[in-house]
């Protein structure tokens, strides 16, 4: 008797902390892939200041995926990220940079037009902001 009822209340500490700690992990999730994101234009930005050319984001929504055109990353092939498969999976919600999915920076390191690219995982959203003028990249 003694065993049903701690095994009962194991059960009710355990259905109460699961939500919560699903919770957690899709705010961790949108949080990682956001820090990702900004990092990856920082380097994009870095890029185009350091070799004196312009440096060209691609963002394809549909497929939650981004990429960096003509860098290599650290496995030698394109710099291609598909959020939706890496540890922490996210989606790409929306994608407006002047109405576009695209945009470069030039060989001073500032953007073309600046924009947000929004992300969200189990209803957590998280936005990237480049900055129209400096070309750096906030997450909020």
């Amino acid at each position: 008797m003694e065993l049903i009822i701690v095994v009962l209340i194991m059960g009710i500490m355990a259905a109460v902390a699961v939500p919560s700690y699903v919770d957690s992990v899709c705010r961790y999730r949108v949080q990682a892939s956001a820090r990702r994101l900004a990092t990856d234009l920082e380097v994009a930005r870095q890029n185009a200041q350091t070799e004196s050319i312009v440096q060209t984001v691609i963002f394809q929504p549909g497929n939650h995926s981004y990429s960096l055109q003509g860098l290599t990353s650290l496995k030698g092939d394109a710099y291609d990220v598909q959020l939706a498969k890496t540890q922490y999976p996210a989606s790409i919600v929306s994608v407006d940079f002047g109405g576009d999915v695209q945009f470069d920076y030039n060989i001073f390191g500032r953007p073309t037009v600046g924009g947000t690219v929004v992300l969200e995982c189990g209803g957590y959203q998280k936005t990237v902001r480049v900055n129209a003028v400096t070309g750096r990249t906030t997450v909020e």
